[in-house]
């Protein structure tokens, strides 16, 4: 108990892994909130489509560009380009290398009613 003694709120963050040594301000992200908690209970593939058939384009973008500011995102292009973009941000929320923000979502309505069973 005795190393918890001089640690304030500002000195940690908590991010997935648990609690880190450098603060980072939560990001609200409705996409992002529900990937980082469902990746890694629902398989890739389907939350790609859960995703990709429940999020608006402009959505996907927004998480997108909040992703490249963490790591460097690739850019794309043609029919399948926010199916890619999807694949690419959850490429990134699972790199255990990345550290991301903490997200988190303002509205529970835009977070998709899907479990293990989607």
């Amino acid at each position: 108990m005795d190393d918890y003694e001089n640690v304030t709120g500002d000195d940690i963050s908590v991010s997935d892994n648990g609690v880190t040594g450098s603060t980072v301000s939560p990001v609200s992200s409705e996409l992002l909130c529900f990937v980082t908690d469902k990746c890694r209970i629902i398989p890739f593939d389907d939350l790609v489509k859960v995703c990709h058939d429940f999020y608006s384009t402009e959505e996907i973008e927004s998480a997108r560009s909040i992703v490249a500011m963490h790591h460097k995102m690739p850019k794309r292009k043609g029919l399948e380009k926010f199916r890619t973009m999807l694949q690419d941000i959850l490429k990134v929320v699972l790199y255990p290398d990345v550290q991301l923000p903490v997200f988190y979502a303002v509205d529970l309505a835009r977070l998709p009613p899907a479990d293990m069973k989607h």
